[in-house]
């Protein structure tokens, strides 16, 4: 029977990308593009504020230096809605 959801059914092949960095994974749509493409095959590295601070530039540089060297597709979910030092 096939299934009701098709887009559960993705492999990896039918990918646009190999390497998936998805900056917010850790919302409702990243966490489920992250799954999705984990399932299908791809290398998902995910950033959440618990990881790099966006608003912190010596955090940022220190995350995405330490990024391995291959070709990545982005995908940016985060929302950005405070100044630095603004808690």
């Amino acid at each position: 029977m096939p299934s009701s959801k098709p887009w559960l059914a993705i492999e990896s092949s039918a990918l646009p990308w190999n390497n998936l960095l998805i900056v917010g994974d850790t919302s409702y749509i990243g966490s489920y593009i992250a799954r999705l493409s984990e399932r299908a095959g791809a290398r998902v590295i995910g950033v959440s504020r618990q990881v790099c601070d966006l608003l912190d530039a010596e955090q940022c540089a220190h995350f995405f230096a330490g990024l391995p060297p291959e070709k990545w597709t982005v995908v940016f979910l985060s929302v950005i809605n405070k100044t630095a030092g603004n808690d």
